[in-house]
């Protein structure tokens, strides 16, 4: 398995000042270097998306030059809530979530109001390259707002997987049809009120057959025994180990390929991390996400994740979701 911090240390020496533990186990070993600016421009991205057939929020207008400014007022005038981001950003800068409107301004999920002056110059700064990866000129995609139920933004990019992808721990959806007789893993989360979300669960396309029946089966009471030892005070390897003792006995823990869990905050990974050999003792009322999974080459894979807040008398489920096979 992949040592993050290994991976981080060797980075650093090359220049490269930081890479959290999520990229370095996930995105590293299963993406092409010369892939990833697939993935940096936000446009360009959304267009593979609807081209692959993935749902994507709608896109009400692109900025890309000064000039076209101008034209923001025009764009807007027709949503009340929406957000306005750059297409290149890094670590999330530069995004305003519009919630609603107050006469002629426009309300920001902190509750600060913005008119129309103020909201030009953020969108004439995203072009600048303000927030941008490496500084360089920018687009400002103006999109539409997940809020049905509360929600400001996806708190990651959804995952999607069907068939052998899902044997990809961090798959990107491709056009790829739905197929009889195969798990779709779907990963998603959102943030509400400031706050990540993470939650993970498998279904299987048609009646499951003995081999992914019994995967499913394992990777279901690894989650369900791992939750059973969070309690504050024991150690986060421990937790971790409970997991893999499960798929041991099913022949399987080879097949899990990354840490059980991580922290769950402002940010949607936090410490403390959830992994083998994790000295660092649960602290009380923290949010951690319990996640194993087993990933056959050739065949697909099966993850399972739940949030659970660490307690003294054990685990508190924020997740509680039926974790039973789904047969669709």
């Amino acid at each position: 398995m992949m040592n993050w911090a290994d991976t981080a240390a060797r980075l650093r020496r090359n220049g490269v000042l930081g890479i959290n533990w999520r990229n370095a186990e996930y995105t590293l070993p299963y993406n092409r270097r010369d892939r990833y600016p697939l993935v940096d421009d936000k446009v360009l991205t959304k267009e593979l998306a609807m081209g692959a057939g993935v749902a994507v929020p709608e896109l009400y207008g692109v900025i890309e030059i000064q000039r076209q400014v101008r034209d923001l007022s025009a764009i807007l005038e027709k949503h009340r809530d929406f957000v306005v981001k750059p297409a290149r950003g890094s670590q999330g800068d530069g995004i305003i979530v519009v919630t609603g409107r107050s006469r002629a301004l426009y309300r920001s999920a902190d509750g600060s109001l913005l008119d129309d002056e103020e909201m030009s110059f953020h969108v004439s700064n995203i072009i600048s390259g303000i927030y941008s990866l490496g500084g360089q000129t920018d687009k400002a995609l103006i999109e539409y707002r997940m809020r049905r139920y509360g929600g400001e933004r996806p708190s990651f990019e959804t995952i999607v997987a069907t068939g052998p992808r899902a044997a990809l721990p961090h798959a990107r959806a491709t056009s790829r049809r739905l197929r009889p007789k195969e798990f779709i893993l779907m990963d998603l989360g959102v943030i509400l009120s400031g706050y990540a979300s993470d939650m993970t669960r498998t279904v299987f396309l048609g009646k499951a057959p003995a081999k992914a029946a019994r995967v499913y089966r394992a990777v279901k009471e690894a989650v369900e025994e791992a939750e059973q030892q969070v309690a504050s005070g024991r150690t986060a390897g421990s937790v971790d180990q409970a997991a893999r003792r499960v798929l041991r006995r099913y022949g399987y823990e080879r097949y899990f390929t990354h840490s059980l869990g991580h922290g769950l905050g402002r940010e949607v990974h936090e410490l403390p991390r959830v992994g083998r050999g994790q000295a660092t003792p649960l602290p009380e009322g923290a949010t951690i996400t319990i996640e194993p999974g087993v990933y056959l080459e050739g065949y697909g894979g099966v993850r399972i994740e739940d949030v659970v807040v660490v307690r003294k008398g054990g685990a508190e489920l924020l997740t509680p979701t039926s974790k039973e096979l789904m047969e669709l």
